[in-house]
This record gives structure tokens, C-alpha cells and sequence, in this order.
């Protein structure tokens, strides 16, 4: 469904063209009927013809490689092919092969070289490819033509193939039913020099649509620079997890990205240098890999894989020595592995599990509360201690509610933990505990029971705490709206919070940004942070003795991930902005220099055409403003008219500058239309 659904929505080029109808044939019109038109496939590219000599012991019975075999066996991958002019490609072990503009002749054939006047002890291969636009969805036939062994592809599917059999007058049609959604295809062709048959060596392609649309626009250019697809929108390489080294000099992450022509994924860790992105290091083509940590001593990275064993999913958490390259394996094959924290000593990791309630076989179920509604929620998550480097593990957490690793003092002898509790009879209907926990003696004690908490974590004094969450999340020190107006609790707010003395400090009270994310750094004593900034999403520092906030500057217009080093003022963000796809940065935090030092997807982008966006605000009737940007084609024209997407969220979160998402606007504006989007009133961030 997957490959059904890419092939529905393939990308808009704009190229230099040259019109298929141009020579076309047409077939004759029945009374009332227009006429049917068969176009030709001109200009291509085209790489060699080359050498392809069949492997040892081809004709020895029970293993034998013919013309079929070498028809079948794919030197280029389709899937993956760029071809453009004057690109060259490693060939064998001999020089490379570069591709090579080739004009049809007057019939539509494109004529190749038959080598020494036609005969040759050992066939030779040719690949053309040419790059087919469609200005709307178009169905018919591709037919290719010649008197050698042929085959090709269209969007890296095999279509059809044929021509092996010698002697057929005509020879035999090779041809196959396509769908040209609206956008660039790239059709290739490979060809065989059958070195037993006589004349020239030729080949031509036709395209005849389905039904009489005389007013159908193909048009065939070499230029693979093309507009956006969906496969950009869901199959780029994307960060998944991020880390800094304590020393600030290498940034840890783990990629995925789905493998061409399948639905499955692959996933990856690398290190690279936070100075200009090197590659460092690289684990890859096994396992599931990904969590990445580095441990707070030392060069130790630490990641996860996953795997299947009997069934069920398996989890081995690996230290890797930067140093050493030693790799090994320190929790090995742990079922319903969820995350883990290392120690800031960097004796031990935290770590979670989950454990699965027994199967009911009475085949009804009395729900135990609000919450037992939710698929897994009677799955629930208890806490372990696992020492490093022997990986000795010690359970933390039991009960009847999942606890979830909050937070672990700079001194590695408290943990804070989290647990929900259903109020069914109060807004929002839960709480959720934080709870303070000594390692040594697992003594436990409840902080607080928060409404509209999203995370706490421990200051660097290891007596004050950085408390995320809504305006309420204290009652009314953090509320900023008229009285009798119900706050937005989806507007995050940062508190400082002593357990001690109780007191609180609501540090964001008067910043409009909404914040998302937020990091008390223990290397200057400032607190990070991120924010819905109106339609964007930036970067912040909070000063608590200056009791000030400065701006970061960061490329991307939204950002998405932030981790601080523990001992050096760096910072690695990853982010996105409208038709740039993900991007990782680092920030000097003493000097607030940022530069993007890795894309992820920089070579699957590379061709890809881009729109502009613009602003455009109103005001409303009611007297406020209302801001919004609209998309533009990567070819518009002022002077044209063009469809509207209005993309209108109804919440209460402003739409942001993301690149992609569930609503991919690049891939409309790609497809033809304008596309405006107007923040809703009342959204956070404002």
C-alpha cells in the first residue's frame, strides 16, 4: 500500500523540456472522435554501450548465465538511480562510465554503436533514462522498441522487459500499462547487444495514453532537479535521538530513514565533530540501534538495539569507547527495555521496564478507571539501577502505578520519579506524584502532587528544581491572564521550585514564548530553553541572576531537539524551516555562534526545487490581527491564477514553520496550489 500510495502522489518538476508531441504519431479518428496520440520518449540520456562479459563458467549445465540472466541482473539500482548529464559511475574494475546526452533520429530511434560492425565474442550493455513530466494524473502504455533484449522501469518498478528470442519479424513489442501521476517520472531502459544477431542496435520508446485525450502534456527533459515528492515528506534520513559529549567536542545521534522500494526502516548511530560535523564514528547495517547517552565520564557512548528473539522484542544497551573502539554490551536481551539516564558519577544507568498484565480469559473487562479505557494501560513501568561497568541491577520501583525516571541529582544519590494517579472528579482528571528516591536505602518521599506538570529536574545545587508545565501548574503563581479567564495550560511555563521551603519563582510569567523544552545547564548555571515564539520556534537563555532572557540565534526557523554538554558551553539542536528538511546545529553558548554542521537528507534534497514563503496578515472585524504566511509553487507566476489550500488549525497551538509534518505544505504548493495558513487566535506563543 505504501509503494500504491507513493506512486499517487510523485513530485511536480519543471525542467528543460522539449514537448513529446513533437513528432508524434497519431492514430486516425473515428467520427466524432479526436484523434489519439502516440508520443516519443526524446531526448535521452545514455550510458555506453560497455563491456558485459558473462561470468565464469556461465554455459556449465545447472548454473548457466545467458541473455535472460543478463537482461534480469541490475548493474544500476533503479531505485536509487540519479542519472544526469556528465555524472560519471564506477564500472566494474575499469574506468568509470559517464552519462551522455543522445538525441533520437528523425523515426525515433536512438542508435547505438554495434561494436566491430555487428560481431563480438561477449554482448554489450546500454542504459538510457529519460525524466517524463505530467501536468495531471495520465494513464496509457509505454512501448519500447528495437531488435535486441530489452527492459525498463519507470520510478524504479520493473515494467516490462523482452527481445531475447532471435528472428522475429517484427520484433516482438516490449510494453507494459503505466500511471503517470501528475509531477516527474524517470524512466530507465536497459539494452543487451546480442553478439549472434545481425544489423544495427536500436532502440525507441512510445507513450500512448489510455482513452482520447489529444490534450494530454508529457514533456521529456535530462535534468533530474525536480519539485518535492511525498517519498521526501516520509522517507528522508531523520535524527532520532541526540547527545553531546561532557567535553562539548562530539554530538551523538541515531538516524532512521526507510529503505528504497520497501516499508521497512533502517536505523543507525554515528558521532560527529560539533566543530564542523566530520564523521567520527558509525554503527550500522545490523541491529536497530538508537537511545544515544554519553556517559558523564570518559568518551563512553552509549546506544541501544533492538531485536526479535522467540517473538518477543529484546533490548542490549552497548557502551562504546571512543577512545579504544571497544564496543560491549553492558544490559543484554532485556524484554520491554523502555529508556534509560546514566548516574552524573557514571557509575550506573536507571533504566525502565515494562511488565504486561496477565491475559483475562473471562473475556469481559471492568474498566478500573478513566484511564483503563487506553489500550496498555495496565502495562505498567517499574525503575531499575544497573552498575558500569559490570551491569549489576538493582529494582527500584513496584506497585500498582508505573513510575517514570524524572530526574537524578548532580551528587548521583537521589532519583526523582514520577507516577499518575486518575481524579476522575476534578480537571484535568489526574495528578501526577514526584517523588524523591535515595539510592543507597531506597527510602521514598512524595514531593508533590502537580495538575498540568510536564517534567521537573534537579538545578545544578541539587536543591532547587527547574518544574515545567501549564500556568496552573502552582496554583495561580504562574497565571497571567484577566481574572475569570481560564489560562491555556498547553502555554508552558518554568518555575524555580525549593521542596524544602516550598517556595516558588515563576520565571516565564512574563514571556509570551510558550516553552516546549528546558535544560538548567550545569556547565554556566543558565537555563535553556525552547519556545513557540508566535509561528516559530527558537531558542532562549534565562539568566536567573540577571533575571533576563536573551535570544539565541539558530538557522532553522523551527527547532526541535536541544542537548546541552555537561562541561563545556555547547549546545546541538536539530531542526527544520519551510522546505528545508532537518538540519543539526551547534551553538558556542560563550560566544552564541551557531552554525549547521550536518542535513541529514543534504543528498537526497540536493535536486529538489524550492517555492518561497511569504507573509500575509489581516485584521480581523473585531479589530485584532491576525498573522498567517502563504506557500508558493516553485514555479509561480504572478500573472497566473492558482488553486487555494487554506490550512486552518482550530486549537490552541500556533501552526509552526516545521518543514513537512502530517500536512505537507511544501508538497501542495509542489503539486500547483497556494497555500495560506492563518494562526488561530488565542494559540500559545503570542
Amino acid at each position: 500500500m505504501r509503494i500504491i500510495g507513493l506512486l499517487i502522489a510523485l513530485n511536480l518538476a519543471a525542467v528543460c523540456v522539449a514537448a513529446l508531441a513533437d513528432g508524434a504519431d497519431k492514430t486516425p479518428a473515428q467520427p466524432g472522435k479526436p484523434a489519439k496520440v502516440s508520443q516519443p520518449v526524446e531526448p535521452w540520456l545514455r550510458l555506453g554501450p560497455l563491456p558485459s562479459p558473462p561470468p565464469v563458467f556461465h554455459d556449465e549445465k545447472g548454473g548457466e548465465f545467458g541473455l535472460e540472466e543478463a537482461l534480469k541482473f541490475e548493474e544500476i539500482n533503479p531505485l536509487t538511480a540519479s542519472p544526469a548529464e556528465g555524472r560519471e559511475i564506477a564500472w566494474g574494475a575499469g574506468a568509470p562510465a559517464r552519462w551522455a546526452a543522445a538525441k533520437a533520429d528523425a523515426e525515433g530511434w536512438v542508435q547505438l554503436p554495434s561494436p566491430d560492425g555487428g560481431t563480438t565474442a561477449a554482448p554489450r550493455v546500454a542504459w538510457l533514462a529519460a525524466y517524463i513530466t505530467a501536468d495531471r494524473f495520465s494513464e496509457g502504455e509505454l512501448e519500447l522498441t528495437g531488435e535486441h533484449p530489452r527492459r525498463f522501469w519507470l520510478d524504479g518498478q520493473p515494467i516490462a522487459s523482452g527481445g531475447l528470442k532471435a528472428g522475429d519479424a517484427p520484433p516482438a513489442a516490449v510494453k507494459g500499462k503505466v500511471s503517470l501521476p501528475r509531477g516527474q517520472h524517470l524512466l530507465l531502459v536497459k539494452t543487451l547487444c546480442d553478439p549472434a544477431r545481425e544489423g544495427a542496435w536500436r532502440i525507441g520508446a512510445r507513450f500512448t495514453p489510455a482513452g482520447e485525450k489529444p490534450e494530454l502534456k508529457l514533456a521529456v527533459g535530462l535534468d533530474p532537479g525536480r519539485d518535492i515528492d511525498i517519498r521526501d515528506i516520509l522517507d528522508l534520513p531523520l535524527i532520532e535521538s541526540l547527545a553531546v559529549s561532557p567535553d562539548g567536542q562530539m554530538a551523538a545521534i541515531s538516524l532512521s530513514q526507510i529503505i528504497p522500494g520497501t516499508d521497512d526502516s533502517e536505523k543507525w548511530v554515528e558521532t560527529r565533530s560539533t566543530a564542523d560535523g566530520r564523521l567520527l564514528w558509525s554503527w550500522r547495517g545490523g541491529l536497530a540501534a538508537g537511545q544515544v547517552a554519553w556517559s558523564p565520564k570518559g568518551r563512553i557512548l552509549s546506544y541501544v538495539s533492538q531485536e526479535k528473539v522467540k517473538e518477543k522484542d529484546v533490548t542490549t544497551l552497548w557502551l562504546a569507547d571512543q577512545q579504544t573502539g571497544a564496543v560491549r554490551p553492558l544490559l543484554r536481551r532485556v524484554e520491554q527495555f523502555g529508556g534509560y539516564q546514566w548516574l552524573p558519577d557514571g557509575r550506573g544507568v536507571v533504566y525502565s521496564v515494562s511488565v504486561e498484565p496477565e491475559a483475562d480469559k473471562r473475556g469481559i473487562k471492568r474498566l478500573e478507571g478513566l484511564s483503563d479505557r487506553e489500550e496498555g494501560f495496565r502495562t505498567k513501568s517499574y525503575l531499575y539501577l544497573a552498575t558500569v561497568p559490570d551491569g549489576t541491577a538493582r529494582r527500584l520501583t513496584a506497585g500498582a502505578l508505573s513510575a517514570y525516571a524524572a530526574s537524578i541529582s548532580p551528587d548521583s544519590r537521589r532519583l526523582l520519579f514520577q507516577r499518575t494517579v486518575d481524579t476522575p472528579l476534578e480537571r484535568p482528571f489526574s495528578v501526577t506524584e514526584v517523588w524523591e528516591l535515595e539510592l543507597d536505602t531506597l527510602q521514598a518521599k512524595l514531593l508533590r502532587k502537580f495538575q498540568w506538570l510536564t517534567s521537573v529536574q534537579y538545578g545544578p545545587d541539587g536543591t532547587s528544581l527547574l518544574v515545567h508545565g501549564g500556568p496552573s501548574t502552582f496554583g495561580q503563581a504562574g497565571v497571567n491572564v484577566p481574572e475569570g479567564t481560564i489560562p491555556n495550560e498547553g502555554d508552558g511555563q518554568l518555575f524555580i521550585w525549593k521542596p524544602g521551603t516550598d517556595e516558588v519563582t515563576p520565571i516565564t510569567r512574563e514571556f509570551d514564548p510558550a516553552v516546549t523544552a528546558a535544560v538548567w545547564s550545569r556547565a554556566d548555571d543558565c537555563i535553556y530553553l525552547l519556545a513557540e515564539d508566535r509561528e516559530y520556534a527558537r531558542m532562549f537563555r534565562y539568566d536567573a541572576g540577571q533575571k533576563s532572557f536573551q535570544a539565541i540565534p539558530a538557522a532553522p526557523e523551527s527547532l526541535q531537539r536541544m542537548e546541552l554538554a555537561d562541561h563545556a558551553p555547547v549546545a546541538v539542536l536539530t531542526g527544520t524551516s519551510p522546505w528545508e528538511p532537518q538540519q543539526m546545529i551547534a551553538v558556542r553558548l560563550d560566544t552564541l555562534q551557531a552554525a549547521t554542521i550536518f542535513r541529514p537528507a543534504g543528498a537526497e534534497f540536493a535536486p529538489i526545487r524550492k517555492g518561497r514563503v511569504e507573509p500575509w496578515s489581516f485584521q480581523a472585524r473585531s479589530g485584532q490581527t491576525i498573522d498567517g504566511r502563504f506557500y508558493l509553487p516553485p514555479d509561480f507566476d504572478p500573472s497566473r491564477r492558482y488553486p487555494c489550500i487554506v490550512n486552518y488549525y482550530g486549537g490552541t497551538s500556533p501552526i509552526g514553520r516545521e518543514f513537512g509534518t502530517r500536512y505537507p505544505k511544501e508538497y501542495w504548493a509542489a503539486q500547483g496550489y497556494v497555500v495560506y495558513v492563518p494562526q488561530p487566535s488565542g494559540a500559545t506563543g503570542y
